[in-house]
């Protein structure tokens, strides 16, 4: 049940070490936070929908944008902010998180 939340509806998944983005949340979600806790780092993660001008996700770590919209999991026993904006529900355009 738990990956299924994680996957799913909040879209997010880990593959060889790193986690990517490919939310699906309701017009209504305005934006959700999630702590996680990869060995001794933990990652603040905050997702939010915007109306800016933003037509595909975009994510930044500790403030640095991630072209690739993927960050990878390191265990620094740091503490890390990950933010990613997502077009408004209905506002999206192709929305593609490989390259």
């Amino acid at each position: 049940m738990y990956r299924l939340i994680l996957e799913s509806l909040l879209g997010m998944s880990i593959n060889t070490g790193r986690m990517s983005f490919a939310p699906c949340l309701p017009a209504d979600w305005k934006e959700f936070k999630i702590r996680y806790m990869f060995r001794q780092t933990l990652y603040l993660i905050t997702v939010r929908q915007t109306n800016d001008t933003v037509e595909e996700v975009s994510v930044t770590l500790d403030g640095f944008a991630r072209p690739d919209k993927t960050i990878q999991l390191v265990d620094d026993h740091q503490e890390h902010l990950v933010e990613v904006k997502i077009p408004a529900a209905g506002m999206e355009k192709n929305i593609s998180l490989s390259e």
